[in-house]
């Protein structure tokens, strides 16, 4: 969302000085560097990611944190990724 400066903050959706900005999504291969259980209902689950991109020149690369994950997944793609991080570590 984008605001003039001088522009008041107004309940509903203000036209001229506010403009929502909206852009076409990324997408990034990134590799699930590390998977911890969640909390609340999510709790017995391993619902909580750290992402990451390879950087660095051939020979030399390293796995660097990009980004981390709390939600978006529905219950069974959250079923299905918890009973792989179980098989795989």
């Amino acid at each position: 969302m984008l605001k003039r400066w001088d522009s008041p903050y107004l309940a509903g959706r203000p036209k001229g000085p506010w403009f929502k900005w909206k852009r076409d999504p990324h997408t990034v291969d990134a590799v699930l560097m590390y998977a911890q259980r969640g909390h609340g209902k999510r709790s017995s689950f391993y619902s909580d990611y750290t992402f990451g991109v390879w950087s660095g020149t051939e020979g030399s690369e390293e796995l660097v944190p990009v980004g981390k994950a709390y939600f978006g997944f529905t219950d069974e793609e959250l079923k299905q990724i918890d009973k792989y991080v179980r098989d795989n570590t």
